[in-house]
């Protein structure tokens, strides 16, 4: 896995944009706004966080972190291990 942490100029305002790419998927995590929007493979995908503070994506809530980043790497793992299952 591969994450390129890096500053975005958006409007005038600096935003924090994190990338991280694996197995032929890539993940943004664009900060430069009041709610972070997290990209993977160009679409975007809906988070939140649970009661306790931890960080989830919807499509893959079971699962939960204490940074939106360590939840979008655990996802790009989970996308990778599956696509490792259906290679015949």
């Amino acid at each position: 896995m591969s994450k390129d942490t890096g500053s975005s100029e958006a409007k005038g305002e600096a935003g924090d944009v994190v990338r991280l790419t694996a197995a032929g998927h890539e993940a943004m995590i664009d900060r430069s706004g009041k709610r972070p929007q997290v990209t993977i493979d160009g679409r975007p995908v809906a988070h939140g966080t649970d009661a306790a503070g931890k960080f989830y994506l919807t499509e893959y809530a079971f699962d939960r972190g204490e940074t939106l980043e360590e939840v979008v790497e655990r996802y790009l793992s989970y996308l990778e291990r599956i696509e490792a299952r259906s290679e015949p």
